[in-house]
């Protein structure tokens, strides 16, 4: 048997159950207490939805841009025709260049929102986090909370309370809740809990 270093005298009465020790331990562990949404988290979303598509204009322009510069100011013919061809090449380049960044960033998005998703839905889902759920909802979920967000907001505010409570109830368990299911060697023993 491990030693306790910091002990927390718990007095359970006779006959408690062990639902109600097990619900008692979450109280004092609580899991999932960094699962709200950030400022930085709300960013980090913002630019990840338009960074690919920047990035596909920022790889794509500047080379043409110079060489149709350089184009338009040369006099001689010769070097016309090969700023132009390289206008083009540079172009092609770009923007596969660009749409290979882009692929990359999407990837990233999809994997970054999966994580936030499960991190948001440790502790459970609220109507204010559903938004970050819209691509777990139904086509017809989706469509009928746009209705009712521009026909009537105060609906709309119980419409997602429903919908989070529905997401929360089919989402599966995230990494960190199966790691805080507690063990036999967790329980109390003599009232003693080890924090």
């Amino acid at each position: 048997m491990k030693s306790c270093p910091n002990p927390i005298l718990v007095d359970w009465p006779e006959g408690t159950s062990s639902a109600k020790i097990l619900s008692t331990m979450g109280e004092l562990f609580p899991v999932g207490s960094m699962a709200k949404l950030s400022k930085r988290d709300a960013t980090l979303a913002q630019l990840l939805k338009v960074a690919p598509w920047i990035t596909v204009i920022v790889t794509s322009l500047p080379g043409p841009l110079l060489f149709l510069f350089l184009f338009l100011t040369t006099s001689a013919t010769d070097s016309a025709a090969l700023y132009l061809l390289l206008a083009g090449l540079s172009l092609a380049v770009g923007f596969a260049v660009g749409l290979l960044i882009a692929a990359i960033l999407l990837i990233y998005r999809r994997r970054w929102l999966a994580k936030l998703r499960d991190r948001l839905a440790s502790d459970g889902i609220t109507a204010s986090e559903v938004v970050w759920f819209r691509s777990e909802l139904t086509s017809a979920e989706r469509a009928a909370l746009d209705e009712i967000q521009r026909t009537n907001p105060l609906l709309a505010d119980a419409y997602m309370e429903t919908l989070a409570s529905r997401l929360a109830a089919a989402s599966p368990p995230s990494v960190e809740e199966l790691q805080s299911v507690p063990t036999f060697s967790d329980l109390p023993v003599d009232g003693l809990v080890c924090p």
